[in-house]
């Protein structure tokens, strides 16, 4: 099963969220970034600067990574 996780570090933080489809993390990070906002007294659109800086990333249920790259055996 695939999920993916959508992804900004900042100076001060690292945020994160998983959802099982590309736009549901993006919508995921976006509410918590704006919940973030909320709980520190910031703009609404405080993280407009850092939208560019988001990365999704899908990955496997099940699987391990490393630097997040599934990690294969020596044989694949």
């Amino acid at each position: 099963m695939k999920f993916y996780k959508a992804f900004l570090e900042t100076i001060n933080f690292t945020f994160a969220a998983y959802e099982m489809t590309e736009d549901l993390a993006m919508k995921a990070l976006i509410k918590g970034l704006e919940d973030h906002g909320k709980q520190y007294g910031l703009e609404t659109d405080w993280f407009k600067d850092y939208v560019t800086d988001i990365y999704i990333d899908g990955q496997e249920m099940g699987k391990a990574y490393r630097d997040n790259e599934e990690i294969r055996g020596a044989d694949e």
